[in-house]
């Protein structure tokens, strides 16, 4: 049957986003040995999703889930040049490593997150990221169906290719839509920051 429409679904609900009912959250010490663990194995790793998010300034909650990454998220193949080692010697992902994989996944809740949290401006995203071309297409679909595979939940995420800038530039000019009316223009940059606000990767942040 012609003109089938491509499925379109999304991890929000897979058990390894928001783990099993009756789960514990991790405690500091065995997200520790877990990276220990992983270390010892000389396996390259690095600390995404709410752990990321929270270090890059985001008002997240560090979820049960799986946060450690040992595989292909990335569009690159991961080496410790896309790494920075920080907070107790845990290793995320570089700023621009990482937005650009939440662009080129086409993640848009945490690249706003991202976006807010660091302050970030369109002329960075023009110095410091890829925003030639659309969104990775092919990455999308081939997560469609190991997800299908793994018979997730589903619901919507558009698997088509998205222009790269067009995406940068709506996110990033829209940080005060974001506001709403909680955050006054005048003493808040983004619902994140406050004007003059410290870096918050100089800070120690709850949930790392």
């Amino acid at each position: 049957m012609s003109n089938v429409e491509t499925p379109k679904i999304s991890p929000a609900f897979h058990p390894l986003a928001i783990g099993n009912h009756g789960d514990a959250l991790p405690t500091p010490e065995q997200v520790r040995e877990v990276a220990s663990l992983l270390t010892r194995n000389g396996i390259c790793y690095c600390f995404v999703m709410e752990y990321a998010l929270i270090y890059y300034g985001a008002h997240r909650v560090a979820n049960t889930g799986a946060q450690v990454r040992a595989h292909r998220v990335f569009s690159s193949t991961a080496t410790s040049t896309h790494l920075v080692a920080e907070t107790g010697g845990l290793p995320y992902p570089k700023l621009q490593v990482y937005v650009q994989s939440l662009i080129d996944s086409r993640n848009l809740v945490d690249l706003e997150d991202l976006v807010d949290g660091m302050d970030l401006s369109e002329e960075w995203g023009e110095q410091s990221l890829d925003l030639n071309g659309s969104t990775d297409a092919e990455w999308a679909r081939n997560y469609i169906k190991a997800l299908e595979a793994d018979k997730a939940r589903l619901i919507y995420i558009d698997p088509e290719p998205t222009p790269k800038r067009e995406i940068w530039q709506e996110c990033v000019q829209n940080k005060q839509r974001r506001m709403g009316w909680k955050y006054p223009p005048e003493i808040y940059a983004t619902r994140f920051r406050k004007f003059g606000s410290k870096d918050p990767r100089l800070s120690d942040r709850p949930g790392l």
